[in-house]
């Protein structure tokens, strides 16, 4: 498990918890958890997760607020190190949660 307290960016408000979770029944799928996330309300946000190898997740943010999962395969033991809240309209991060070991 990794997680990391997200920090707003670029003059924008974004709050909340990221927490990565590695399935128990499926070893190369894990759980982007936003746990109460607030952001700004707008068209165009999309979370990414990064691990240390490059970005493994990007997509449209299903809500600016409350808690959501999104599900990624990825290979192996990976180092998680991020997950952004990004503009893909301005190409600008609005927040980042930089991820550390949850042990």
């Amino acid at each position: 498990m990794a997680q990391g307290r997200f920090t707003g960016l670029n003059s924008k408000t974004v709050e909340g918890v990221a927490v990565v979770y590695r399935s128990l029944t499926s070893p190369s799928l894990f759980t982007v958890r936003l746990e109460g996330i607030s952001a700004p309300s707008e068209l165009g946000l999309e979370v990414q997760a990064s691990i240390s190898t490059g970005r493994v997740l990007q997509t449209s943010l299903r809500s600016s607020q409350g808690t959501q999962n999104y599900t990624v395969e990825v290979l192996g033991n990976p180092v998680w190190v991020s997950v952004s809240i990004h503009s893909s309209i301005k190409d600008l991060d609005y927040g980042k949660a930089i991820l550390s070991d949850g042990s």
